[in-house]
């Protein structure tokens, strides 16, 4: 792929060429988008979004076998490991600094 820098054209490698062809891309897709927010209309979902939506599913298929595998593991050892919810632990978080306050 060829670009303009300074007023000089370079041939960019593959790599470079992916890569500013994805900003290209997303720079093209932000503008579709103000568009479509000042007409006041959704715009479909684009083959970029629909693929980096893919792959973020496949990756947290991914972390949870890995959890599951770790505490097989722990369990294995003869310690039964917990897997905390973010929401209970803020929960007590906030009981123990009302109790500091005394409230």
């Amino acid at each position: 792929m060829k670009v303009e820098k300074n007023g000089q054209i370079k041939e960019l490698n593959p790599e470079k060429s992916f890569i500013e062809i994805h900003h290209r891309i997303y720079s093209m897709i932000g503008k579709v988008d103000k568009i479509a927010e000042t007409l006041d209309t959704p715009i479909p979902v684009t083959p970029i979004e629909k693929e980096f939506y893919e792959k973020l599913k496949i990756q947290f298929e991914e972390l949870k076998q890995l959890e599951m595998q770790l505490e097989n593991l722990m369990s294995r050892l003869g310690q039964k490991m917990e897997l905390e919810d973010p929401t209970i632990k803020s929960k007590k978080e906030l009981e123990a600094l009302l109790k500091e306050l005394e409230l």
